[in-house]
Formats: C-alpha cells, sequence, structure tokens
C-alpha cells in the first residue's frame, strides 16, 4: 500500500538545498551577510548536508518499514528503484566533467572506475579531482542505500528501546570528529566518509519509526520554528569559542554534530507532526512541491554553476556580489528544472519501464 506522503518534510528538504547553496556562494563568491548570525550560519552552512542525510534516513524508512527487503525479490525492487533515481543524474555528470575539468589525462582514466562506480567518499584525497569535492554526496548515499536494507532489518526486529539507540548513534557521529580534533588532525577528512554518516542516516530512520507510532499526534508549526531558531544560535555560538583542545568549531563542520544532530532529529519528528490544514495546504503548492522535486538536481548542479562562475562571469563582469549571487542561483534553478524535466522526470521513468518488463519476462 502507498503510503501517505508527509507535505510538512518538504520544506527541510528545500531549505537544506538553499542553504548549502547559500554555503557555496560564501565559499566561492564570498558572500557575506550584515548579521553575524547570518554569517555564522551560511558560512558553516555545510553541517545543513547533516539534515540532507537524516532526512533521507526518515524517508526511506517511512516507505519502506513494510517491506521485508531482506526478501531476494524486495530486496533487488529496492536496489533496482534506488539505482535508477540517482545514477542517470550522476552519469550525466560525469560525461560532462570528463570534458570541462582541467585533471591530467591520466588521472581521469585512473579515476574512471572510481567514478563510475560511485566510490569517491570513500577516498578523500580525490576531492580536488573531477569535481569530486562537489558529487561526493551521491557516492555517499548510494553506499548508505547500500547499508540501509540491512539496518532497517535490524531495527524492525530490536529489542532495545528506540531512545537509546539514538543517543548511540549521536555519540558515534560526534566522537570521530572529537578525536581528530584532539589530536589536531585534518577533521574534514571524515565530513564526505559514508562511515561517518551512517549514525545520521539511522537516526532518521529511528526518528521515523517513533514517527511511525505516534503519528497520530499533533504539534503547532511553532515548535519546529522555535527549534530551527535555536539550532541557528546554536551554530552562531559554537563558532565563537574553543573546546576541544582549543580548536574552534568554525569551519569544522563534523563538530557541529554536538549540537545539529539532536536538533535536527527533533526538527524531521516535530514538522512530520504538523497537522495544521494551512501549513500543509501550503506546503502541497505547487512552488513548494516543484521546488522539492527539483532539490536533487538542484544539490548536482552546482558544480556546473560555479564551473560557469569561474570560466565566464568571475573576471568578465563588475556586478556587486550580491547581484551575481542572485544571478548564479538563478542559473542553479535553470539548470536544475532542465536536469529535473529531461532526466528525472523522463528518462528515469522510461529506464523503470524498460527493466521492470525485462524482470517480468
Amino acid at each position: 500500500m502507498q503510503k501517505e506522503k508527509i507535505f510538512t518534510l518538504d520544506i527541510l528538504r528545500i531549505l537544506a538545498a538553499f542553504v548549502v547553496f547559500i554555503f557555496h556562494l560564501t565559499l566561492h563568491c564570498g558572500l557575506k551577510f550584515q548579521s553575524d548570525i547570518l554569517n555564522n550560519l551560511f558560512t558553516n552552512g555545510a553541517v545543513f548536508m547533516v539534515l540532507f542525510f537524516m532526512l533521507s534516513g526518515f524517508l526511506l524508512y517511512y516507505r519502506y518499514q513494510d517491506k521485508n527487503l531482506i526478501n531476494p525479490e524486495q530486496l533487488s525492487k529496492f536496489f533496482i528503484n534506488r539505482f535508477i533515481r540517482i545514477y542517470p543524474v550522476y552519469l550525466l555528470f560525469i560525461f560532462t566533467t570528463y570534458f570541462t575539468d582541467k585533471s591530467p589525462l591520466i588521472t581521469k582514466i585512473v579515476l574512471l572506475p572510481n567514478e563510475l562506480l560511485m566510490m569517491q567518499s570513500v577516498y578523500s584525497s580525490t576531492n580536488d579531482y573531477l569535481n569530486n569535492s562537489g558529487t561526493w554526496f551521491i557516492s555517499t548515499i548510494f553506499i548508505l542505500y547500500i547499508f540501509y536494507p540491512y539496518i532497517q532489518h535490524l531495527l524492525k526486529n530490536n529489542k532495545i528501546n528506540i531512545i537509546y539507540i539514538i543517543i548511540t548513534l549521536i555519540f558515534f557521529s560526534v566522537y570521530p570528529s572529537i578525536i581528530l580534533a584532539y589530536f589536531n588532525e585534518n577533521i574534514t577528512t571524515i565530513y564526505s566518509n559514508p562511515i561517518f554518516r551512517i549514525p545520521e542516516f539511522t537516526i532518521g530512520m529511528c526518528i521515523a519509526k517513533i514517527y511511525t507510532a505516534n503519528k497520530h499526534k499533533k504539534y503547532s508549526v511553532m515548535i519546529p520554528a522555535f527549534l530551527s531558531l535555536i539550532t541557528v544560535v546554536t551554530i552562531s555560538i559554537l563558532c565563537h569559542n574553543n573546546f576541544v583542545n582549543h580548536i574552534s568549531f568554525r569551519y569544522k563542520y563534523p563538530l557541529f554534530n554536538i549540537a545539529v544532530v539532536p536538533l535536527f532529529g527533533l526538527i524531521i519528528y516535530f514538522t512530520a507532526l504538523i497537522k495544521s490544514k494551512s501549513v500543509i495546504s501550503f506546503c502541497k503548492s505547487f512552488p513548494v512541491q516543484y521546488s522539492a522535486k527539483i532539490s536533487f538536481a538542484f544539490y548536482i548542479v552546482q558544480c556546473w554553476t560555479f564551473y560557469i562562475y569561474y570560466t565566464f562571469l568571475k573576471n568578465n563582469l563588475s556586478s556587486s556580489v550580491t547581484a551575481m549571487c542572485i544571478l548564479l542561483f538563478v542559473i542553479n534553478i535553470l539548470f536544475s528544472i532542465l536536469v529535473y524535466e529531461i532526466i528525472e522526470k523522463r528518462l528515469i521513468t522510461i529506464l523503470k519501464t524498460i527493466i521492470y518488463k525485462k524482470i517480468q519476462n
């Protein structure tokens, strides 16, 4: 039976994509805000990838919790659906990258299997090549998809209180970055690593399990709004303090997990339980739904957008930083729409039809 969609969560998906894009504008274009709080939020906006992975875990568990994915037939359908969902868009991006990237030919040849198999997130050393610094999240989510059926099986059959599991997972999502910071190691080496992301992803699944048992409850939109404000203020406070071996949190994105993982978890849970008709009606509106649909493409085409910026716009236009950022945002939206309409909406549907016909035959 098709699960009823939780429309309110689309707002969080859009929010995560937007904040990460603004973060990239601060990184590449020097975008700044007059407010210190906003500057601290957006210059460390990479922490919102945590929200993306937690949402992914939540939505997958919500959709597939009634499926026995250990069953070979169900498992194959799951992997086909997940693979088709991300690989055509990813392959298009890799294809264009090989023509535009200035990495040596031998590097492109050596890394080709790595790129085709979506394994770049395992090796942080490849981030400086072939735009892997932009595609690592697809590699990570692909590997999380591989783990998902087995994590789901364990969650569905566990006898331990789910809150204890979440507390344990929060510890494992924070501890690696504390160790690296304490010994002055490069903390960004774990940022893209899928093993580091498993606790965040699994916490999202745990929250979905709790939500399923409590979905009859109702909460005001003010609760996630207040929690979001606390998250913004907390990120700003952490940017101004040194805690671990006198290492600042600023730009050390994995360290923020100590605060953002539990806060994002609460935000997802209470947002999912909003029952306000006006809020749900807004979330069902065409602009919100379409923005949610193109959000995946919005993530990946950012590398195209910033390629255009560095190749054609940076040195040839005398526009203000704000005007430039608005232009890049529009370009990114247009790329997202093209990729969604041509690849995700049409090509993926055709591929699913062809593959499922072959399976049935």
